[in-house]
């Protein structure tokens, strides 16, 4: 790879949803003052409509009537306060949430398991290495987990046992390169970005990881996903969003005029796609990213995650955005 092509401007259309509607489902902590707080920093969405998202204080929450209520939950660890950064489900049943108890440095690296769709989780025995931010798992045997200081780990046994791929401590003063997040858009070809345009790439599946320069590309990257094997976006700092259409082997930098960050990214279906990030920032696209348009949206609160399902016969979709403060946004329209 030779650097990243400029184009731009990419524009900002009007929206094309029909109907589309976006509300707040779940108040932020001061507004519901119910003693349940957290901020919200990882979600999903199942396609019998159920949701669920976790984050920090050990919280976990878990919607079944598309939002209108919430079960919430706080897992603790000898008693402490945690962190949930990421997490991943591969099936309709199965997934796990990574993260750090939050008592200094000497916080445990923690990995909790459902398999009924978050209603229980069980902890995993995971490896002393730093704070883990994401999870990726080909199935429930096969998976991987990224997290601070270039922590990558893996399991080949549902996460009885990991293997230390690669671990360190940043000393004081030190920089300090975050995995942030990890997607396979096969079993062969894996993706790992991070702090300080931080990429890397492996073609025969984690065997070994390459480092992948990027010409002027210096910003955190925050999250990477693909929608098959030769479409793939990468969102991070002030705005920074990177697409590739031939599976990597270029990535495009787009303008979409955006100067806040940027957190996640997520596509229901191979047009339909959402960004989200700090400021309230909700963007949106039905064409598969060759335009997007920005989402009025209900909440002023940084957001951390997206997850959403569109039924391919009715055109219609549902789309949860987590962000601070416990703060959950829905919205739901049709797409033509």
């Amino acid at each position: 790879m030779r650097g990243v092509l400029r184009i731009f401007p990419w524009v900002l259309i009007a929206a094309l949803c029909y109907g589309a509607e976006w509300r707040v489902v779940r108040q932020d902590d001061f507004v519901r003052n119910d003693g349940i707080e957290g901020d919200l920093l990882t979600v999903h969405v199942f396609k019998d409509g159920t949701v669920v998202a976790a984050g920090s204080n050990g919280l976990v929450i878990r919607s079944t009537d598309g939002g209108k209520s919430w079960e919430a939950r706080r897992i603790k660890v000898e008693d402490l306060g945690i962190i949930f950064w990421g997490g991943f489900f591969f099936d309709e049943r199965t997934g796990w949430i990574v993260g750090r108890g939050s008592r200094g440095f000497g916080g445990a690296p923690l990995i909790f398991k459902t398999d009924d769709q978050g209603k229980s989780w069980r902890r995993l025995q995971a490896p002393r290495v730093p704070r883990l931010l994401d999870a990726f798992f080909f199935d429930e045997m096969n998976g991987w987990v990224v997290g601070e200081t270039r922590t990558l780990i893996r399991t080949t046994d549902g996460g009885q046992s990991w293997k230390v791929i690669s671990a360190a401590r940043a000393r004081a003063g030190e920089m300090r390169y975050n995995y942030d997040a990890i997607w396979f858009p096969t079993r062969k070809e894996g993706w790992i970005v991070g702090a300080y345009g931080l990429i890397l790439h492996t073609s025969d599946g984690g065997q070994t990881w390459r480092e992948v320069q990027l010409e002027d590309v210096v910003e955190n990257l925050h999250d990477v996903l693909f929608v098959d094997e030769k479409k793939g976006w990468i969102v991070g700092q002030d705005g920074v969003v990177l697409r590739t259409t031939d599976g990597g082997e270029s990535w495009r930098r787009v303008d979409l005029g955006e100067e806040d960050e940027l957190r996640s990214i997520w596509f229901a279906s191979e047009k339909v796609g959402w960004i989200v990030g700090d400021m309230g920032t909700i963007l949106m696209t039905e064409d598969g990213g060759e335009t997007w348009h920005e989402v009025k949206s209900p909440a002023s609160s940084s957001f951390f995650a997206v997850s959403g399902r569109l039924n391919p016969e009715t055109k219609k979709f549902a789309c949860y955005v987590v962000g601070e403060f416990g703060v959950v946004v829905k919205g739901e329209g049709e797409v033509k």
